[in-house]
């Protein structure tokens, strides 16, 4: 048996901060299979670490061209003294 392949669109539900939240809280209760509520769970918690590493990287990107900006510019300053022996 094949395991089925779901868009990203359709668990997007899943995650924590979805309106919809409450509604999959329980009838994930209703289901009554401690693995699918963990499951969902660990689902919700790496989506969360994913999305704060992302934002993350982000800002370190950012902060990595800042600096190389800043050392270019140091370089152009460098050959404009043009310290010849």
């Amino acid at each position: 048996m094949r395991c089925p392949i779901y868009p990203l669109e359709d668990l997007d539900i899943l995650t924590a901060e979805h309106a919809d939240r409450p509604v999959v809280n329980r009838c994930t209760k209703d289901l009554g299979d401690e693995s699918v509520t963990a499951e969902i769970h660990h689902f919700q918690i790496l989506t969360q670490e994913g999305d704060c590493i992302e934002a993350h990287i982000i800002k370190l990107e950012k902060a990595f061209g800042n600096m190389q900006s800043l050392k270019l510019g140091s370089i152009r300053r460098m050959k404009m003294v043009d310290v010849s022996c």
